[in-house]
């Protein structure tokens, strides 16, 4: 994956991010249904009776890794997703960051919405 700084990583999601540079951001969020976790996690999960079990399992690991796998989905095309963003180009300061959001079940859309996506600077 080739790393991208802070302004192209807002233009490629442009208009799905609300905020500005002082307070932050925040992804309007997304609906995956259903009939897509299985690619989203190869398998691993494959209906919404499965993602209710990982919620409630209190396995944070496996929590985790589901998050990342959504994040990867949204922000990464399906690859790994980057967390971190220069400024600028060769600045060497990271200090853009991208923090995991909360999944909800969506049994009338069967499906899941993932919201409150965070993009900020430290």
């Amino acid at each position: 994956m080739l790393e991208i700084i802070k302004k192209q990583f807002l233009t490629k999601f442009d208009g799905q991010f609300i905020g500005d540079d002082e307070k932050g951001y925040k992804h309007n969020g997304s609906f995956i249904p259903e009939s897509e976790f299985s690619e989203l996690t190869k398998s691993e999960i494959t209906s919404l009776d499965e993602v209710n079990k990982l919620i409630t399992s209190g396995n944070e690991d496996d929590l985790l890794n589901f998050n990342n796998q959504i994040m990867a989905f949204i922000f990464g095309d399906g690859e790994n997703y980057q967390g971190s963003y220069e400024e600028k180009k060769r600045s060497g300061d990271y200090c853009w960051y991208l923090d995991l959001g909360n999944i909800e079940i969506d049994d009338k859309n069967k499906g899941i919405k993932y919201s409150g996506v965070r993009f900020y600077k430290n």
